[in-house]
């Protein structure tokens, strides 16, 4: 008789979503697994558009919020791997100027806002979310990120002083 895997339950997650957890949590940087590992591991396709992609989805961030390990898909691989810091800050680097491409994107579209045809209460909406996603795009700008590393920022930077630095700036 053959002797059945046991892999830990994860509450409130699908059994194929757990059995993906328990393979990336064990991941180390540089590790990669492909399509086929993860299959034989959770017994689905896990390829785009696969029967399990959305739970490989699920599983990586589930890893990334309680374990503190990135997995991420390699382009014409059919493979994830398990990201190093060096690789995890060029993903964050992308990531932010992807970010600030749709805030700008989206302020754009709030400017064109005829504020004179809105009643007072849509109008202070409207001036409200000016002001959240005016604020937003000025903090994703490439330039905020230059101006932290000119300050030789070591450690994690109080929103106080980050806010206080952008006062400066705009006076």
């Amino acid at each position: 008789m053959e002797e059945m895997k046991r892999y830990p339950a994860v509450p409130g997650v699908a059994e194929v979503t757990a059995k993906l957890i328990d393979v990336l949590c064990k991941g180390r940087p540089g590790d990669v697994l492909t399509d086929n590992q993860l299959k034989e591991a959770c017994g689905q396709e896990t390829r785009v558009g696969g029967q399990a992609y959305a739970n490989l989805a699920t599983a990586i961030g589930r890893c990334v919020r309680e374990h503190g390990i990135l997995w991420q898909r390699q382009r014409g691989a059919n493979a994830i791997k398990c990201l190093c810091s060096d690789e995890k800050l060029n993903t964050v680097r992308t990531e932010r100027t992807l970010t600030h491409r749709r805030i700008t994107r989206t302020l754009r579209k709030l400017m064109t806002i005829a504020l004179n045809e809105l009643e007072q209460p849509k109008q202070a909406e409207a001036l409200s979310l000016q002001a959240q996603l005016g604020g937003l795009e000025l903090i994703s700008r490439t330039s905020t990120t230059k101006a932290l590393i000119e300050r030789k920022v070591n450690e994690q930077p109080k929103l106080e002083d980050t806010l206080a630095m952008f006062s400066r700036r705009s006076q």
